[in-house]
């Protein structure tokens, strides 16, 4: 039997690994894998939902057109809505990959409050220009910056504007890989109570790479 401390760091190693992967899609891959290399996952999907937030509602043309780029930017936006709903609505399947988690979104909902009130924003524009424009000088005398998922989020979503000409192509890739790691983490028992609630889309992707044969695929590659 495999001890639940070694069991979190073969998960841990995997999710490292298999997020170094999807970012190499990226042309400024190395400075994203800076930005994100000492998040967890719980961090990471905060992040990458608060990046993708900055990102979609953006006004940078460049960044919004292109072949294929209108449903990309809409896939995006909606798993990135979607894996947000299960950590704070449905958090018993995401227990295995959210230990932290609401530790993580009370830190950060205080860290973001904060900086609206010293930044005097007044509206959702504002703040996302105002976050955008985030640098190191802003920092809560109580939070290490190097940890802060909002300066993170701040910085991705600053070095994805300044991607390759499909950011929201294979910004898409890294929401399906987090969809993924979380559906294939997530305890069996879990899974199985979720059908006769309705089922949750994490649900049928479980059972959709298990039925395809890809569990053992995601286990050693994801």
């Amino acid at each position: 039997m495999t001890a639940p401390s070694q069991t979190v760091l073969d998960t841990k190693q995997v999710w490292l690994y298999s997020r170094e992967r999807v970012l190499q899609g990226f042309a400024n891959s190395n400075e994203l894998i800076k930005i994100v290399e000492e998040l967890d996952y719980t961090k990471s999907v905060l992040t990458w939902h608060i990046a993708t937030e900055l990102c979609f509602h953006g006004v940078d043309q460049t960044f919004t057109s292109g072949n294929g780029c209108i449903s990309h930017r809409k896939f995006c936006k909606l798993l990135s809505d979607y894996m947000f709903y299960p950590l704070v609505m449905q958090p018993a399947i995401m227990a295995a990959v959210s230990v932290s988690w609401k530790k993580v979104f009370e830190e950060t909902l205080a860290e973001t409050a904060l900086y609206v009130r010293r930044s005097s924003i007044s509206n959702d524009e504002d703040a996302r220009k105002k976050i955008l424009q985030l640098i190191p000088n802003f920092r809560n005398p109580e939070r290490d910056i190097n940890r802060s998922v909002l300066f993170a989020a701040s910085e991705l979503a600053k070095q994805l504007k300044k991607s390759n000409s499909t950011p929201w192509e294979q910004m898409s890739k890294v929401w399906v890989h987090l969809m993924c790691f979380a559906a294939m983490n997530c305890r069996p028992h879990v899974h199985a109570q979720q059908p006769s609630k309705g089922g949750e889309l994490l649900t049928f992707v479980w059972l959709l790479i298990n039925h395809l044969g890809l569990g053992t695929h995601f286990s050693s590659h994801y």
